[in-house]
C-alpha cells in the first residue's frame, strides 16, 4: 500500500509560524489513514481508519463532517460532534467491502462547506493508494487475454517529456501484474511504422493488434496537466509549493469487431515540494517555450552545457509519416536513438536528449549532431556544441521525464500514479461489465472472462446483539457474512453510528474505546457465539468488527 498524506508537513511548518504572527486558529488534518487489514481481500469488510487533528492553536466547538470516498465515489460519512481543543486528535473509521483491483481511497474532513474557521482550509484531506488482490478465479479466466496499450496522446501540452508514452507503459505494467497478457508497446508501434498507419486513428491500431494476435487494444490521451504554485508568506518567511492535477481518458477496443467495450477515466492531485515541485509551472512554461518548431529539423540552441537537455523539434510539411532522431558524434559515432514519432502533415514532433550515451554514460564537450531517419533516408540534420560552461539550465531530463525514478518522486509524479491506478481499475471493471454482452457476439476474452469476479467472503461486521447469562456474547452476523468458527473480534464502543436503513449494512462510526475481543466457538447462518478472551462487559449495539488472522 502507497500513502500520501497531502501537503501535511507544509502545513505543520506553517501553523507553528501563524501562532506568531495571527490570532490563534484551529487547523484540521488528516494525520495519519491506513485501512486495517492493509491488504484486504475482495468481498470482505475493510475498516478505513482516518486520525483527524488539529495542529492550531485555538479550540473549534462546533461539529465537523468526514466523509470517505473510494475512487472518486462517497462510500461512507459521519460527523464529529464536541470539537475539539488545540492539538488533539480522534480516530474516525468507516466501512467498505474490497473490491478487485487498484483503489484511491480519500478522507475529506470539514469539506465542502468549511464551517470550521481554519487557519488553512486547504489542507482537510488525505488519499491512500491500495491494490485489492484477485480472486484465483478472476486470474484464471484472464490470464489468457491480450492486450496492446497504444501510446497515449498527449494532449496537456504541459512540457513534460514521455507523458504520453509513460502513463501508457506504466498502465500496461498495472494490466500485466492484474493478470493480463500485455504485448510490448514497441511491438505495435513496429507495425504501424512499417505499414506507414497513423497511431491517432483506432481503425489502425486495431488493424496492427490484430496482426499482433491481440483480443483488446486500449487507446487513451492525458487530457490535462494544470501546475498551480503554492507561497505562503508568514512575516519573514516564506513556504513555496505546488499543486498538480491531472487527468486522462482512455478507450477499450475489441480488436476483432473495432468496436470500442468500454471506456476508463482518471484524475490526480498532489501537493508538496518535492523534485521540481517548486518553480514548476516556471519550468514548464519554459519547457514548452522550446522554439524547435520553426521549420526543418532543429535544436533551441547551438551549445548547450554538460547534463543539459537537448529538445530537438521537426516540423514537418510534407504528409504525415513517422520519423525517428538519432544521436552522432563529430565522427560519425553512433551514441543513441531517440525513438520514432508519428508527425501529421503541418505539425511538430519533439524529442529530448539527456546527453547519455547507449551505456548511460554522460557524453562529454564536442560538436555533436542529429540526424532525422524517415525509414529510408536521412532527411535532415542538425549540430550542435556541449561544454562545461556554467548556465542556470533547466533541470536534468531525468526529472521531467514520465517513468523515471527521479519523476516518480515528484508531485506531478505521484499525480500521474493516481490517474493510472485509476485507470487500470476502470478498464478492469469495463471488461468485467461488459463480459455477459462480448460473450454472446464470440469474443475470446469475453468467454475467457465469463465467470469472473465473484466475490470470495460477504462484509465480516457487526453488533453485540446478546450477553448471555453463560457468558457468552452474541453477534448478529454468521456464516452468511463469512464468520467461522476461530474468528476473532475486537468489541466497540462506537458513536455516531451509521447504517443502511434498508440493508442494515454499518457504513461508518467513530471509535471511543475497545472494550476487549471474543473468539467465535459457535456459528449460525444470521448469528455468532463468542467467548471472552479478555475481561470486559459488552453491551448491545456495541460493534464487533473481524480482526484478521
Amino acid at each position: 500500500m502507497a500513502r500520501r498524506i497531502v501537503g501535511t508537513g507544509l502545513a505543520l511548518a506553517a501553523v507553528a509560524f501563524v501562532s506568531v504572527f495571527a490570532f490563534a486558529r484551529a487547523d484540521l488534518i488528516v494525520s495519519s489513514f491506513e485501512t486495517r487489514p492493509p491488504v484486504p481481500f475482495p468481498g470482505t469488510v475493510a475498516t478505513l481508519v482516518a486520525v483527524i487533528e488539529n495542529v492550531g492553536d485555538g479550540r473549534f466547538g462546533s461539529s465537523v463532517s468526514v466523509r470517505f470516498s473510494v475512487d472518486g465515489e462517497e462510500v461512507a460519512s459521519s460527523t464529529m460532534d464536541g470539537g475539539m481543543e488545540a492539538h488533539g486528535r480522534r480516530e474516525v473509521t468507516a466501512s467498505w467491502i474490497a473490491k478487485e483491483g487498484p483503489h484511491i481511497l480519500t478522507v475529506d474532513v470539514d469539506e465542502p462547506f468549511n464551517r470550521v474557521p481554519e487557519s488553512r482550509e486547504t489542507n482537510n484531506s488525505a488519499s491512500i493508494t491500495i491494490f485489492v488482490p484477485f480472486a484465483a478465479a478472476s486470474l484464471e479466466a484472464i490470464s489468457g487475454v491480450r492486450v496492446a496499450v497504444a501510446e497515449f496522446d498527449d494532449q496537456s501540452r504541459a512540457g513534460f517529456v514521455n507523458m504520453g508514452a509513460g502513463v501508457a507503459d506504466e498502465l500496461a505494467d498495472r494490466l500485466r501484474k492484474s493478470g493480463l497478457i500485455v504485448v510490448e508497446r514497441g511491438e505495435l508501434e513496429g507495425i504501424l511504422q512499417e505499414r506507414s498507419l497513423s497511431p491517432h486513428l483506432f481503425e489502425n491500431l486495431v488493424l496492427a493488434a490484430r496482426e499482433l494476435g491481440v483480443d483488446l487494444v486500449i487507446a487513451g490521451a492525458v487530457d490535462s496537466v494544470d501546475v498551480k504554485e503554492v507561497t505562503l508568506s508568514l512575516g519573514i518567511v516564506r513556504f513555496s509549493s505546488a499543486v498538480v492535477d491531472v487527468r486522462a481518458s482512455a478507450q477499450v477496443l475489441d480488436a476483432r469487431t473495432g468496436v470500442a467495450v468500454s471506456s476508463a477515466s482518471g484524475e490526480g492531485r498532489e501537493e508538496g515540494a518535492t523534485g521540481v515541485s517548486v518553480n514548476l509551472s516556471g519550468f514548464l512554461a519554459l519547457a514548452n517555450a522550446y522554439d524547435v518548431c520553426g521549420g526543418g529539423l532543429r535544436s533551441d540552441d547551438t551549445v548547450y552545457s554538460i547534463g543539459e537537455t537537448v529538445p530537438i523539434g521537426y516540423a514537418n510539411d510534407g504528409d504525415g509519416d513517422w520519423f525517428s532522431v538519432e544521436i552522432y558524434t563529430a565522427s560519425d559515432e553512433f551514441l543513441g536513438w531517440l525513438g520514432w514519432r508519428f508527425i501529421g502533415a503541418g505539425e511538430c514532433g519533439k524529442w529530448f536528449w539527456d546527453q547519455r550515451d547507449t551505456l548511460g554514460a554522460q557524453v562529454g564537450s564536442g560538436v555533436y549532431t542529429a540526424k532525422l531517419w524517415n525509414g529510408t533516408s536521412y532527411a535532415a540534420v542538425v549540430g550542435f556544441q556541449i561544454h562545461s560552461r556554467w548556465s542556470a539550465s533547466t533541470p536534468p531530463v531525468r526529472e521531467i521525464t514520465v517513468g523515471t525514478e527521479a519523476f516518480d518522486r515528484t508531485i506531478a509524479g505521484m499525480a500521474v500514479h493516481q490517474v493510472v491506478d485509476q485507470l487500470a481499475a476502470s478498464v478492469l471493471s469495463g471488461l468485467a461489465g461488459s463480459v455477459s454482452r462480448v460473450a454472446n457476439e464470440g469474443t475470446l476474452w469475453g468467454a475467457a472472462l465469463a465467470t469472473a469476479r465473484q466475490p470470495l467472503v460477504p462484509a465480516r461486521v457487526g453488533q453485540v446483539a446478546a450477553a448471555l447469562p453463560d457468558g457468552r456474547v452474541a453477534i448478529n452476523i454468521g456464516s452468511s457474512s463469512g464468520v467461522a468458527v476461530g474468528d476473532r473480534f475486537e468489541i466497540l464502543a462506537v458513536e455516531n453510528l451509521v447504517s443502511d436503513p434498508q440493508s442494515l449494512e454499518i457504513l461508518g462510526f467513530d471509535v471511543t474505546s475497545k472494550k476487549g475481543e471474543i473468539e467465535i466457538v459457535e456459528v449460525r447462518d444470521r448469528v455468532s457465539y463468542g467467548v471472552r478472551i479478555s475481561d470486559f462487559e459488552p453491551s448491545i449495539g456495541d460493534v464487533a468488527r473481524w480482526i484478521e488472522p
